[in-house]
């Protein structure tokens, strides 16, 4: 019966509803939220995820780490992480990123995250994976620094230009520098 409530919440109420709503515990509101993120093609807008309440940053996380989920919603879940640039988003992001726990998609979806949250912060970080070995990372971290759009990184994106070898990631850099 309580599945079947929850299910209908989710259908009946919108994101700004789901935070007024006091009788709902944190796994409940992690779930509904969840449950939205899985029937909306793309992450929804910052506003609707803000309007979950304060603490949706920590709903997302609890939505990204949790392996019961699956994986395309826990990586919209990091995609949505890109719109808070908080010390605990930071430490999340910096967390998949670094730790090798955390396979290679958990890894790309924080690196553009990062890159969108925080932008000439990340710079430091984002230019470290474009040496990484894997083709793919490099593809994701030059993605990020484009992102970031700055006179810095685009000056590095130039410069890696000429010595990257691989034709993906060459082909990132040149999408990134336009």
């Amino acid at each position: 019966m309580r599945t079947f409530v929850l299910a209908l919440l989710v259908l009946l109420l919108p994101l700004p509803l789901l935070a007024q709503s006091t009788v709902l515990t944190t796994q409940e509101r992690t779930r509904i939220l969840a449950e939205s993120l899985a029937a909306a093609p793309h992450c929804p807008s910052v506003q609707k995820l803000r309007s979950v309440g304060a603490d949706v940053d920590s709903l997302l996380t609890n939505i990204a780490l949790n392996k019961t989920i699956f994986l395309e919603v826990r990586l919209k879940a990091v995609d949505c992480l890109g719109y808070f640039s908080n010390k605990r988003s930071r430490q999340v992001l910096n967390s998949m990123i670094t730790d090798p726990t955390f396979d290679s998609p958990f890894q790309q979806a924080a690196l553009l995250s990062l890159a969108r949250a925080f932008g000439e912060e990340a710079f430091p970080l984002l230019r470290s994976y474009t040496d990484n070995t894997d083709a793919k990372t490099r593809v994701v971290a030059v993605k990020a620094l484009g992102i970031i759009g700055s006179a810095r990184t685009r000056s590095y994106l130039m410069g890696l230009a000429q010595s990257e070898t691989d034709p993906m990631v060459q082909q990132a850099i040149a999408e990134a520098l336009k």
